[in-house]
């Protein structure tokens, strides 16, 4: 199938995160796995060594607005465990970013956080998310289902918005709110397909202030 050069306008050519890191001028501790870009804030989803090994896996967030250098980091350590042997970093790392499919799959995100975590209105989960969910938290278990579980029992509870950064299938959101009753900020990384909410991947932080202003 032929594609004229204004259908290949509109998509930016994929690259490897280190790619994109070194094109925007912005260097990570950790290694990264992905890098989305979008409003002038960068979000890395990087893996950090420790004495040769990885032993935590993160989100650094930069805002480029106003040429910030430093970036806004959460981390955890990494799990020994993993969900149908999936590892927490693991899967698609970079993806084709046509502009229209950014902002719906911004908008989407945002409601199902609104929506559904938020606002606690877990009978929409199936509205929003595959059932054969792929997911790289191996404390939630495999699924929608595994999700709903966990949401059901309140283990994880969300009470605020941070941020929201979409590129292309990936969309991160950062919120505020608790682990199993402890303060924690929670950061989700999703990948879209086909207007459904397809793979998961987190990281659950200590508290920390709001990075940037996107709402």
């Amino acid at each position: 199938m032929q594609v004229d050069a204004r259908d290949r306008a509109r998509f930016v050519r994929p690259q490897e995160p280190q790619s994109r890191l070194r094109a925007l001028g912005v260097r990570v501790a950790g290694r990264p796995e992905r890098v989305l870009v979008g409003d002038g804030v960068v979000a890395v989803h990087a893996v950090y060594p420790r004495t040769g090994r990885p032993s935590h896996v993160g989100f650094e967030v930069f805002d480029l607005r106003d040429g910030a250098s430093e970036g806004w980091r959460l981390m955890q350590p990494l799990s020994r465990h993993a969900v149908d042997a999936r590892s927490q970093v693991d899967g698609m790392r970079f993806s084709a970013r046509p502009p229209r499919q950014t902002g719906f799959n911004r908008r989407l995100v945002a409601s199902f956080t609104d929506r559904v975590l938020l606002e606690g209105r877990f009978e929409l989960l199936s509205g929003f998310v595959v059932p054969e969910l792929i997911q790289h938290d191996p404390e939630l278990g495999a699924g929608r289902a595994g999700l709903g579980a966990t949401l059901a029992r309140a283990q994880l509870v969300y009470r605020s918005r941070l941020l929201i950064v979409a590129d292309g299938a990936f969309v991160l959101t950062v919120c505020a709110g608790t682990s199993g009753g402890r303060e924690a900020t929670l950061c989700d990384l999703y990948r879209v397909q086909q207007s459904m909410i397809a793979e998961h991947w987190d990281v659950i932080a200590p508290p920390a202030a709001d990075p940037v202003a996107v709402a």
